[in-house]
């Protein structure tokens, strides 16, 4: 039996906000040792390749961190979709300059980003204001720590008050991104529970309805 409900218990907006974080220290199925060698975390597959022309790379993943000296990280974001925005925790150990992140299109570039700073922590954030589509992009070095990638993402409804919910076999089935089940907390506090392309639990603080 399958039951439709029309905007049961929803808090409508035009669109929501996720995060995908990549800490670099749970990669599947296991950490890199090689040059070439590919891996996947947070949902992104991920691998290392020399620095043409070069043949070869260096590189150390340890558990929090990659280091490249020097190498081509490449990640594959075809699964997300409307990045609005990437930030790259990282310390530079060349000069300014010397770590650059691509953000391409169908091969083709779309937009860069460097480090300000050397030998200092520093986030580089890349804002998408163009709203390009992002398949992929690459962080290459001569000698650098990265931390931790960080890449945001929007997801627009079209007309998210017509959403609709579903009930069957006891499954409770909605079929629009931009809307979620509201939660109370114990202390009276309502939160917006959705789900991201990575199978990944969100929670948004919002007004209770």
């Amino acid at each position: 039996m399958r039951l439709l409900f029309a905007g049961l218990f929803l808090l409508f907006t035009a669109s929501i906000f996720s995060q995908t974080i990549i800490p670099f220290d749970n990669p599947m199925p296991s950490a890199p040792t090689a040059c070439n060698d590919s891996w996947t975390e947070a949902g992104i597959p991920q691998q290392l390749i020399p620095i043409p022309p070069a043949t070869t790379c260096s590189f150390d993943y340890s558990a929090g961190s990659l280091s490249l000296f020097p190498a081509r990280l490449t990640l594959d974001l075809s699964s997300l979709s409307n990045i609005t925005a990437v930030e790259i925790d990282l310390i530079d150990l060349c000069a300014v300059g010397c770590t650059v992140v691509e953000f391409f299109d169908a091969g083709v570039s779309v937009g860069t980003a460097s480090n300000l700073t050397s030998n200092t922590f520093e986030t580089i954030i890349y804002n998408n204001t163009a709203m390009d589509q992002i398949d992929e992009m690459t962080i290459e070095s001569f000698e650098n720590q990265i931390f931790e990638i960080n890449i945001s993402t929007e997801t627009v409804c079209d007309d998210p008050a017509n959403a609709e919910v579903w009930v069957e076999d006891g499954d409770v089935y909605l079929e629009n991104a931009c809307n979620g089940i509201i939660l109370t907390s114990p202390s009276g506090n309502c939160f917006r529970v959705t789900v991201n392309d990575n199978g990944e639990l969100t929670t948004v603080a919002i007004t209770c309805p």
